[in-house]
């Protein structure tokens, strides 16, 4: 769809990051903007489709973000969010309790937990989307592999890529969390980030993710 959209040369595409990672090279209907979602947004009833992924951890007032949206969107407009849920499952046994990928997970909850901007906010969406207007609010749960233990192939891909993913974005999740807030040292961090990057090369408790896709709609109205 996105794709799609880029070659339509009649649509414009708005893409916003808090960080400064934006492409340079982009379509002429393609525009990327620094900006942080949870200041004032000027735009009303402006855009059909709004798609936002990955922001579990960041946002503080999740109720108001929902508000924002609502307003900036056009009657009938749909709002989309993908988040993948803070916890790590397994498909052939339960994971030990301080097997390093539950570790990772529950500390990063409670790290997030004490600054205020929950990484576990899905489960207030449906009473965020509602409370904000939106109707035929909807969600759905998909598994997804970590590691390449599946035998699809597709499957097996998907979860070569989300491991790959995960071990280079491992530091950036845990530098501040652990050190910052948990009040962990540089060294401690760096020794638990290799145990957990280890249990992913394992592949033996055939590690899975929930990812959590959100759909909501303006009414015509």
């Amino acid at each position: 769809m996105v794709l799609t959209t880029f070659k339509d040369p009649s649509v414009t595409v708005v893409g916003l990051d808090i960080s400064p990672i934006q492409p340079e090279f982009v379509p002429p209907n393609v525009h990327f903007f620094v900006e942080n979602v949870e200041t004032d947004w000027r735009e009303t009833a402006k855009y059909h489709f709004i798609h936002r992924r990955g922001m579990s951890g960041s946002i503080q007032d999740w109720p108001s973000l929902f508000h924002k949206i609502y307003q900036a969107l056009k009657p009938g407009g749909v709002m989309e969010a993908h988040e993948t849920l803070p916890a790590v499952f397994s498909k052939n046994q339960t994971l030990a309790p301080d097997n390093p990928l539950v570790d990772l997970m529950r500390d990063l909850v409670r790290a997030h937990s004490q600054i205020g901007r929950p990484l576990d906010p899905v489960s207030s969406f449906r009473i965020c989307a509602e409370e904000a207007g939106f109707i035929d609010v909807s969600e759905e749960i998909f598994e997804a592999p970590l590691g390449n233990w599946p035998e699809d192939q597709q499957q097996k891909d998907i979860g070569e890529m989300l491991a790959s993913s995960f071990k280079k974005g491992l530091h950036g999740l845990t530098a501040k969390a652990f050190r910052d807030i948990l009040g962990r040292s540089k060294e401690e961090v760096e020794v638990f980030n290799a145990f957990v990057r280890r249990e992913l090369d394992r592949d033996s408790s055939m590690p899975t993710l929930h990812v959590s896709v959100f759909t909501a709609r303006k009414s015509e109205q």
